[in-house]
């Protein structure tokens, strides 16, 4: 956790710039193969490193899986 100058915690720390999008906005935005691309080969202009070579594309498909469960249900 990291103190911000407003006493506010985040979990993000300052020398990500830009800061992250927000997944619980962005994901449900972006087609599934999409967010492949992001993962496996990072967005360039942001700290987004590409996975390529970390992670197998299965294990990709997984994080994918696992990063739409953050989305706020559709009402």
């Amino acid at each position: 956790m990291i103190r911000e100058p407003a006493g506010e915690l985040s979990l993000l720390p300052p020398s990500l710039d830009p800061p992250p999008a927000d997944l619980v906005v962005h994901v449900p935005l972006h087609p599934d193969l999409a967010l492949f691309g992001y993962i496996k080969n990072g967005i360039p202009g942001t700290a987004m490193p590409a996975q390529s070579g970390k992670l197998t594309d299965e294990e990709i498909w997984h994080v994918i899986n696992y990063i739409k469960t953050f989305a706020e249900p559709v009402q």
